[in-house]
């Protein structure tokens, strides 16, 4: 009767963590992802630049918002642009995601001119995907 608990036990365990595992992560969509990213109403792009400006930069503050850039934009690279080819889309994509990326690791070391950096190089992606790839 014990090896049948212990043998029940360890299945339920096993296919928990398969669950787990296996679960996918939320979707989230472009429109969503850019609100998070440079939205006027609190998006991280705009805090971030803020506080690159500030004479003393908040580095707890930039932290968490360099995060959700580089999250967000690694969120989007294989979403479906409202308009435009999915390949161009996907390349300029992957571009914002690698410079989200260097814009947190450079927060992380708070190097305030590898962050001034990275964010240039985001900046000057905006309109040529927004260009190519949003509805309006």
């Amino acid at each position: 009767m014990r090896k049948q608990i212990a043998m029940l036990v360890a299945m339920v365990a096993v296919v928990g963590v398969m669950g787990i595992v296996g679960a996918a992560a939320p979707e989230v969509s472009i429109k969503q992802a850019m609100a998070k990213i440079a939205g006027k109403k609190g998006g991280a792009l705009p805090k971030v630049k803020g506080a690159l400006n500030a004479a003393s930069p908040d580095w707890s503050e930039i932290k968490k918002s360099t995060k959700i850039i580089a999250d967000n934009s690694a969120a989007i690279v294989d979403a479906t642009p409202e308009k435009g080819e999915k390949a161009n889309y996907e390349k300029l994509a992957a571009a914002l995601a690698a410079n989200g990326k260097a814009l947190n690791e450079a927060a992380e070391k708070e190097d305030a001119t590898a962050a001034k950096a990275a964010l240039g190089k985001i900046g000057t992606s905006c309109k040529t995907c927004h260009d190519a790839h949003r509805g309006k």
